[in-house]
């Protein structure tokens, strides 16, 4: 991505930011809060926990939790 098209990026996002209310900057930093504890939570679970007592293998399960928005450590709290 060269960095002319990188700054408009850059300026679409903080315009959209600013022009949301205060209600759903909220609710955004809230699950983007949520979201990263969660992830940090289950890997950290992962690291900790015996490959035995995984479903699946650990390192299929790294990037499913670290790449899948929140639905990857909740399933991997849920199936893992």
């Amino acid at each position: 991505m060269n960095k002319k098209r990188f700054e408009a990026l850059l300026l679409d996002v903080r315009n959209s930011w600013s022009g949301m209310s205060a209600r759903e900057r909220k609710l955004i930093a809230s699950l983007a809060t949520i979201d990263l504890l969660g992830k940090t939570t289950a890997l950290v679970h992962l690291a900790r926990t015996d490959s035995c007592n995984v479903r699946g293998p650990k390192w299929g399960w790294a990037p499913v939790v670290g790449g899948v928005n929140m639905f990857g450590w909740m399933a991997y709290f849920l199936f893992g």
